[in-house]
């Protein structure tokens, strides 16, 4: 190599970690940005450590209580309906035999019963001990259960008496030290649908027969498991309900005329069997109660809330009421003596409460109506735990308008100044900062660890900001617009509109649909003026990229807030189930969708050497991925389970993501360039050397995907397919229009990673994760694994689409003469992706600060930023990683052609 080939490749080299080093910062900023806003919008309810410490409760009716929760019990499933209902939904149905077991409304009773969302099991069983309300934020700590320290029912009948527990490990996270005796099973492996089951049957009826046992917790699993693996509507879901109402009758008929049997579900499910949001299927649970002995009332409401059970069962006992106990006494379940007591001691305690907590109003202040009491209280404090911190949320937005800007900035002199500049500038940023933020903290008065971490976060990113802001003067000479950059500009600020909107968020993937197919238009009418080939291929493109996205956008899962409206295809009717005919569809894209996607490669000459080996490579990941899913398909829906076949699965889907996240990647890196020399003819030619950055360079992203097949079901794995087409179609249109380094790009494959996101099964709720692919590679719940498909299956079309929106610099680009320019303007497009993602999010926490009242905010605005909060810090991630694979090709490049 030739001196000035070395000095060419060592300023490459030392360029190249600079380029890390600002995306590491942007990604440092956005994550400061987002937490404190979300630190500010998602409060945590306020919780008090007193406990209520007084006399037995004169309400005692029993001296013992057996609870057993069905999991995801949902009302319907436990009332008796007519004919005609039962003959629409025959699985269900009539299955429960809680009507055969009473004889009179006074031995028994059925109730709606009605869940606080979010509806996690975790956080019900909160508030069916303690009697308080959730907070949003807790949904996201369902995998994570920690010991309840405030005052709960458990814990007071632990301190006079014993607890027996069999069942779902979560209550052995919360209530471990109250347990005289336990058998904790496994809870979140829901391709399980009768170990639980199984342990329950088998462990409560020797709880129950000893009796030095004061409360006896049973908690079945199998009908939730049902619901999360097929769907509330299948035959599975009636042979469950049957063996639990079977064990139901044995229990009850085990129990004596001083015992209280409490049956009752934590939440329900939706119609396709998941829960975590606030529909109306998913907060009416059941309760029933049960007494050989005539105990109860006759009359009383038909529906009650979870945290009415509380101070229900507390009375029945004898027992305290918990502190922070919000529920009121269930009339049915005293006598009309006990209720009134029951009442009184509950309008106490709720005095006590508000006293604590500030409410001066309402301290001392519950003679009369005690029920008028506590609904009034109620209502106040749900109101009142909705005080947001607005200092901090404006502070996180400044943070992200701040980014914007300066972003904006890169984005028009990334391909004019030298990144090392950029780099060092940030860095000395960040250290000025780091200095700001420790002073701070110093010298300030910090509440917990989480507010000393944001604090010097804050104080780095200001710095980073400060620093970086200074770079200004260059963008006034440097910015460039025309007619695309304005379409870019339009698109986005629509996209920033549907966050205002709560009918524009439920229906978001049709807008997204609309404007990206206008676009596609637009491009094809461009290239109309081109010459033949322009033409020929611009026309192609945009008609076949048509066909395809019309096709794709019937793939999708409905929303409850959809309506009728909506017809959910992504799965068979009522269950989480992928129609067969979309594992059909799959084989048939192994097939074609190799072919198709090395056309792009053949038509730039490309398809030499590791391209085609890489290629081929999809053809064998591709059907590696159909044989894991149908032998999945043949184990659900011909009912057919083998031990043999269960392992191969996951050797099977461990492989696959091995060849696709390792193997494929580590091949691409080792191997050498997509060119050919073509020694045919008079003069020699380089086969691929016009697109000799773009052809190595993308090749990860055909790895990735392979992965990514086997963490979506066979109709996700379709929508990937038609995601790939689509990408590669963009890099050419956007080739062969001249719009390469325009806005528009980065906020056309924007709007196309979006759309996918909701193509492959998703919405911005927490029903809609697909938590059952958490088990795709084990068999049992296990970390980080289950994690990372979930997580991969998520976000898997904005995984492909950030790297393709990186490295679309790349595409059809003969070898440079200055290898660190390619290099700025690849950062240049990561910084636009970033800079795209960063205006949305922002977009969604402006509206969401402004709609915060808005009946609809915890429904359809707080799980939509919480979405665009979690993708603003994804994309900057995988920024870094294309940057990675980036560099890597130049580096290859460079290393032959300088």
């Amino acid at each position: 190599m030739k001196v000035k080939d070395r000095q060419v490749l060592a300023k490459f080299l030392a360029a190249r970690p600079a380029a890390l080093v600002i995306a590491g910062w942007i990604l440092v900023v956005h994550v400061v940005g987002v937490a404190l806003f979300a630190t500010g919008f998602l409060l945590t309810r306020p919780v008090f450590s007193d406990v209520t410490e007084a006399s037995l409760n004169p309400s005692k009716a029993f001296d013992r209580a057996v609870i057993l929760v069905v999991d995801a019990l949902r009302y319907d499933f436990a009332a008796e309906v007519d004919e005609e209902t039962a003959t629409q939904f025959p699985y269900f149905s009539n299955q429960l035999p809680f009507h055969d077991i009473v004889s009179s409304p006074e031995h028994g009773f059925l109730v709606k019963f009605i869940a606080d969302p979010p509806t996690t099991t975790l956080q019900r069983l909160k508030g069916l001990t303690t009697g308080s309300l959730p907070a949003f934020i807790d949904a996201g700590s369902n995998f994570a259960g920690t010991k309840i320290e405030e005052d709960n029912w458990v814990a007071q009948m632990a301190r006079r008496g014993s607890v027996g527990f069999v069942g779902d490990d979560t209550w052995q996270a919360l209530y471990s030290d109250e347990f005289a005796i336990s058998y904790p099973y496994d809870s979140l492996n829901v391709r399980d649908l009768d170990t639980v089951d199984n342990g329950v049957k088998q462990h409560m009826p020797g709880l129950i027969a000893n009796r030095t046992l004061d409360i006896v917790i049973g908690h079945m699993l199998g009908v939730d498991h049902v619901g999360h693996r097929y769907g509330p509507n299948h035959p599975k879901m009636q042979n469950k309900l049957q063996e639990t109402g079977k064990f139901i009758s044995e229990i009850a008929s085990q129990i004596d005329d001083k015992t209280v049997l409490f049956v009752f579900g934590d939440h329900g499910m939706d119609s396709n069997g998941n829960h975590g949001g606030d529909s109306t299927q998913e907060v009416e649970s059941a309760l029933w109660v049960y007494s050989k002995s005539p105990k109860f009332m006759s009359s009383g409401p038909e529906e009650v809330n979870q945290i009415d059970f509380v101070p229900t069962i507390s009375a029945l006992l004898g027992l305290p009421i918990p502190f922070n106990n919000l529920g009121f006494p269930i009339q049915q379940a005293f006598g009309s003596n006990n209720f009134e007591s029951a009442a009184e001691l509950t309008a106490q305690q709720l005095s006590k409460y508000a006293n604590k907590f500030g409410k001066a109003e309402y301290a001392g202040n519950c003679i009369g109506d005690a029920h008028h009491y506590q609904k009034t209280l109620l209502d106040d404090f749900r109101a009142s735990w909705i005080s947001f911190d607005l200092p901090r949320m404006v502070a996180g937005i400044a943070i992200l308008v701040s980014s914007a800007l300066v972003l904006i900035i890169f984005y028009n002199i990334l391909s004019a100044i030298s990144l090392e500049a950029i780099a060092r500038t940030m860095s000395w940023g960040a250290i000025f900062g780091s200095a700001i933020g420790f002073l701070v903290i110093t010298f300030g008065q910090m509440n917990s660890t989480a507010d000393l971490i944001l604090c010097f976060g804050v104080g780095v990113t200001v710095g980073i900001l400060l620093f970086a802001s200074t770079t200004v003067r260059f963008a006034l000479t440097d910015s460039k617009g025309n007619y695309w950059t304005l379409l870019g500009v339009f698109l986005l600020v629509v996209q920033c509109l549907v966050f205002f909107s709560n009918s524009c968020v439920i229906w978001e993937s049709r807008i997204l649909l609309y404007f990206t197919a206008t676009t596609f238009v637009a491009l094809g009418v461009s290239c109309i003026s081109g010459h033949f080939v322009v033409r020929k291929l611009g026309l192609a493109y945009v008609g076949w990229t048509m066909v395809v996205l019309r096709a794709t956008s019937y793939f999708y899962a409905c929303r409850e807030e959809n309506g009728t409206e909506c017809v959910t295809t992504f799965y068979q009717p009522g269950t989480l189930l992928s129609p067969v005919w979309t594992l059909v569809t799959f084989s048939v894209l192994t097939l074609v969708t190799p072919i198709v996607l090395g056309r792009f490669y053949a038509i730039g000459r490309s398809y030499v050497g590791i391209a085609k080996l890489m290629f081929r490579g999809t053809t064998v990941a591709m059907l590696l991925s159909v044989l894991y899913w149908s032998l999945d398909t043949a184990e659900t829906h011909a009912d057919y389970h083998s031990e043999t076949v269960s392992i191969f699965k996951v050797f099977l889907s461990r492989s696959i993501l091995a060849l696709g996240f390792i193997g494929g990647i580590y091949i691409w890196y080792r191997s050498e360039l997509c060119i050919e020399v073509d020694i045919r003819g008079d003069k020699p030619k380089i086969e691929g050397y016009n697109n000799v950055y773009g052809s190595y360079a993308f090749l990860p992203l055909l790895s990735i995907f392979w992965g990514l097949l086997v963490v979506n079901k066979p109709a996700g794995a379709v929508v990937l397919s038609s995601l790939m087409y689509t990408l590669f179609a963009i890099l050419d249109l956007v080739d062969l229009t001249g719009t390469k380094y325009t806005f528009l790009v980065p906020v056309l494959f924007n709007y196309v990673g979006a759309m996918y996101y909701f193509w492959t099964g998703h919405q911005a709720t927490i029903p809609s994760i697909q938590w059952d692919t958490a088990f795709v590679a084990t068999r049992q719940l296990s970390y980080p694994i289950s994690a990372i498909t979930v997580v991969l299956n998520t976000l898997g079309p904005l995984l492909l689409t950030v790297i393709a929106s990186v490295l679309v610099a790349t595409w059809r680009r003969p070898p440079f003469k200055e290898p660190r320019q390619i290099l700025a303007y690849v950062l240049r497009a990561g910084v636009g992706t970033s800079l795209v993602t960063t205006i949305v999010t922002t977009a969604s926490m402006v509206a969401v600060t402004c709609l915060r009242r808005h009946l609809m905010t915890w429904k359809i605005f707080a799980p939509r930023f919480m979405l665009a909060g979690i993708s603003l810090c994804a994309t900057d991630l995988f920024v870094i990683f294309a940057l990675l694979i980036a560099g890597h090709s130049l580096h290859k490049v460079t290393k032959i052609f300088s």
